[in-house]
């Protein structure tokens, strides 16, 4: 249940940090002019719509990279950050758990970005997101099992008898 609210306060983070980007890079008199207008609350079913608009690696290139790093480097964080907080016994589980929050964070933040006028949400953004914490989570998974077993194979001296 801590996962939930973390991921929670994640999300709102994001959206207030997203609000607030968007807000220094315009001169504007309100808040409610950063939002576009016309905008189909269906517009995940459009298919043709931006939000599965793909990005030309040609035209923006250098800062397209580093951008989709930082996507799958930040959602990888939160993810490990959503595990730790897990009290799961199970790893496999809390695995579980913190990709499948992690990855709610990742659709919302571009579900949100999509209604900002200076930004636009992507599907992509999200599978580099999913793509960044299911890498962390398993690699992380690993690590943990790797010193466990280690720590577990560590006899100390004075049973062995010395």
């Amino acid at each position: 249940m801590k996962q939930i609210y973390v991921a929670i306060c994640i999300g709102i983070i994001i959206i207030i940090g997203n609000t607030l980007g968007e807000l220094g890079r315009s001169e504007l008199d309100s808040i409610n002019q950063i939002y576009k207008k016309q905008v189909s609350p269906l517009f995940l079913l459009e298919t043709s719509g931006s939000f599965y608009h793909k990005y030309s690696i040609k035209e923006d290139f250098p800062y397209l990279a580093i951008r989709k790093t930082g996507h799958f480097f930040f959602y990888g964080l939160i993810a490990i950050s959503l595990f730790r907080v897990g009290k799961w016994k199970n790893l496999l589980v809390n695995g579980f758990f913190a990709t499948i929050l992690t990855i709610c964070v990742g659709i919302l933040d571009e579900v949100y970005q999509y209604f900002l006028l200076g930004r636009s949400g992507r599907m992509l953004d999200v599978l580099v997101d999913a793509a960044g914490c299911f890498i962390f989570v398993v690699i992380y998974m690993v690590a943990r099992k790797m010193v466990r077993h280690r720590d577990r194979s560590v006899v100390p001296l004075e049973e062995k008898g010395t």
